[in-house]
């Protein structure tokens, strides 16, 4: 498989040819994938949080969860950030969102207030902890209110300051959890709505 410029694909599959498997590859290889690839801005790693509902071409109106992978040889979470552009509901001023992120590990961190979480696809010893949102202490409530509904908004951690060590033995992951109080991204035709996360680690 390999990434073919526009030029290089048209020819192969141009009228009364019959492309090969490799070129079908190819193809798909040299596109951004919406759903699956990251996008690379200025040292952030970014995903579309709503990836999935709009890829159905479903409304959103009151927002979504997403699990975050973290790779193996990561020790610390530094900073997140959320931006995108969404629609105003009326009669509401401004739009609103409400982000919470919470770790999740098979070892309980009692400096990131872990709690046991039952009811995860994993072993009885498995534990929550809030970072962001409901259930953080201090509270860190990360709403996004705008007079336009465009926001952008980073919390750097080692700024606030907050032990962020993320420990764990076999099992590990994130969890996004997006509320929208005001506002609302309707998946219409020229819809110019978008929401992306990046968390920075180290």
């Amino acid at each position: 498989m390999a990434i073919k410029s526009r030029v290089d694909l048209k020819a192969s599959f141009t009228k009364g040819k019959r492309p090969k498997e490799q070129e079908f590859w190819d193809w798909q290889e040299s596109y951004y994938h919406k759903t699956e690839d990251p996008i690379k801005v200025g040292g952030w790693q970014f995903r579309s949080f709503f990836k999935d509902l709009r890829a159905e071409g479903l409304t959103i109106l009151n927002g979504g969860l997403a699990v975050i992978d973290i790779p193996l040889g990561i020790t610390r979470l530094k900073r997140i950030r959320v931006f995108g552009k969404g629609t105003i509901t009326a009669p509401a001023p401004s739009f609103t969102i409400t982000v919470s992120l919470q770790y999740y590990s098979d070892k309980l961190i009692p400096a990131l207030n872990g709690v046991p979480s039952p009811g995860n696809p994993f072993p009885n010893t498995f534990f929550a902890h809030p970072l962001l949102g409901l259930g953080t202490a201090p509270p860190l409530n990360f709403t996004i209110v705008s007079a336009t509904p465009a926001f952008d908004r980073v919390v750097d951690f080692t700024a606030i300051p907050k032990d962020l060590f993320l420990d764990f033995i076999a099992v590990r992951f994130f969890r996004l959890g997006i509320t929208i109080a005001t506002g609302s991204f309707p998946n219409t035709a020229g819809d110019p709505s978008y929401v992306y996360y990046g968390l920075e680690y180290e």
